[in-house]
Order: structure tokens, then C-alpha cells, then sequence
């Protein structure tokens, strides 16, 4: 315990870096492969459709079940997709019913649904890897070099992880999020102080 007051956080090594940038590949690479063969979940359009809705016209209205990140983040790859159409012109958009319009704009207004969601994935498996890393920092901050290697050797093979992170919902960011809020508050209750506190 001691140890943790005086170095809170060691510096890795040569050695560690690129130890911890090969597991984070590992990471993303099977989360990027597996996404383009994985098939669109249940809810994946509401989140998609609704963030691209409010990149492309600033209206939230699409928005109104979850807040808006990392809808919104998920979506941002897809303004650089030449021929992506927002259904504006259907019912479904002034009535404000998300369920019928995101049905609407990824499958039935000729977009390349398969497309989409491949780029839409893409944010949240770069969230999943701050999510690996953060767990590899706090778990060595809190009980050192190996705890650290083994959250992350666990993170980077975790079959829920990789699934939810290659999925474009809200939910992974919401762990991400969760984590780091505790380990936020876990170092200010170690060492209280104005800047633990931000």
C-alpha cells in the first residue's frame, strides 16, 4: 500500500509498450475482421439512424431514448460515405418514430445497410480498446505490473467484450464511461484534492 502512495502508476517500459500496442491490435483486429461478417443486431439501427440524423441535420428528434455520444460518434465515419440518403421525406421523420424511420433508412431507402453498419462499428471497437486500456491502467494502479497483464490479457480475449464491441449500440460506451468514472473516483477518494477531484 505504500508502494501505491509514492508511485501511483509506474511507467512502462520499451518493452511494455509494445507489448500493450500488440494486445490492443490483437484487440481490434479481431473485433474489425468479425464485424464485416457479423449481421445487424436488433437495435443497431435505431443508433445509427439516429446519429446520422443529427450529424446531417442537427435535429435530435431521433434521439429522444438515449443520450446522443455515442450514437453520434458511431455515426461520424459515415459522412464520408458517398451515397448514404436520410429519409426525410417519410411520415416516419415528422412523426418523430424512430423505430419505422431507422427501418426505413438502413433497409428500404437503398442504402448499403451491410456498409453502414461496418463503418458505424468502427467508433465503438475504438472505445472497446480504451476500455481494454483503462482496465490495463487500473488494474496496475492498483495491484501492480501483473494485474495489469492479466486485466488486459482478459480484456483483449473477452468473447463479451469483442461482441459488444463490434456492435454499434450505446452499451460499450456506457462501460467505458462507468469505468472511468470509478477509477476517477476511486483516485480522488485515494488522494482527495482539487485536481483528483476534475
Amino acid at each position: 500500500m505504500t508502494e501505491l502512495r509514492k508511485s501511483p502508476l509506474q511507467p512502462l517500459c520499451r518493452w511494455e509498450w509494445v507489448l500493450f500496442g500488440l494486445l490492443l491490435a490483437a484487440f481490434i483486429t479481431q473485433a474489425g475482421l468479425s464485424s464485416a461478417r457479423k449481421t445487424a443486431a436488433f437495435d443497431e439501427e435505431y443508433h445509427v439512424a439516429a446519429g446520422y440524423a443529427y450529424l446531417k441535420t442537427g435535429d435530435f428528434r431521433m434521439s429522444t431514448s438515449h443520450p446522443p455520444l455515442i450514437d453520434t460518434l458511431s455515426a461520424v465515419p459515415l459522412l464520408w460515405q458517398d451515397g448514404i440518403t436520410l429519409p426525410e421525406a417519410h411520415p416516419s421523420w415528422a412523426e418523430s418514430n424512430y423505430f419505422i424511420f431507422s427501418d426505413v433508412f438502413l433497409w428500404q431507402s437503398g442504402n448499403d445497410a451491410q456498409r453502414i453498419l461496418v463503418w458505424a462499428r468502427w467508433p465503438i471497437i475504438g472505445l472497446g480498446a480504451l476500455l481494454a486500456a483503462a482496465l490495463f491502467f487500473w488494474a496496475r494502479q492498483l495491484a501492480g505490473r501483473f494485474a495489469g497483464w492479466v486485466a488486459l490479457l482478459l480484456a483483449v480475449f473477452d468473447p463479451n467484450l469483442l461482441n459488444n464491441s463490434r456492435l454499434a449500440t450505446t452499451d460499450l460506451g456506457l462501460t467505458l464511461f462507468m469505468l472511468l468514472t470509478m477509477w476517477a473516483l476511486w483516485g480522488w477518494l485515494k488522494r482527495p484534492s482539487p485536481l483528483t477531484f476534475l
